[in-house]
């Protein structure tokens, strides 16, 4: 399910936070943003993407948790695929031609 209206401000407030840690501490700001295909984890990093000016974000299926693929996947943006390497029958289809599936906000950055 998507971010609850105070979920959206709690994330909101932990990417400014992050900001002011990271200033403080002196550390370099992220360039990147990398995300679980989780709808909820998505909506997250965007508040974290606007927050530093990043305009590219990618999700990558690694960071999803795979307790239960089918179950998992109803959450996951659209678009998002993977071979997960579990049982065929809980596969997401393979096929669709959508340019890089991490790709959900911005254009590619040069790697």
């Amino acid at each position: 399910p998507a971010l609850a209206p105070h979920g959206q401000q709690q994330a909101q407030s932990a990417a400014k936070r992050l900001r002011q840690v990271l200033e403080k501490a002196q550390l370099p700001l992220p360039s990147k943003i990398f995300t679980s295909p989780m709808t909820r984890a998505v909506e997250t990093a965007n508040f974290v993407a606007d927050e530093f000016a990043i305009k590219s974000l990618y999700v990558e299926e690694g960071l999803t948790e795979s307790v239960y693929e089918h179950w998992m996947r109803q959450w996951a943006v659209p678009g998002a695929n993977s071979d997960w390497g579990g049982p065929p029958h809980s596969c997401m289809p393979q096929g669709r031609n959508t340019g890089d599936p991490r790709l959900v906000r911005g254009t590619p950055v040069a790697e």
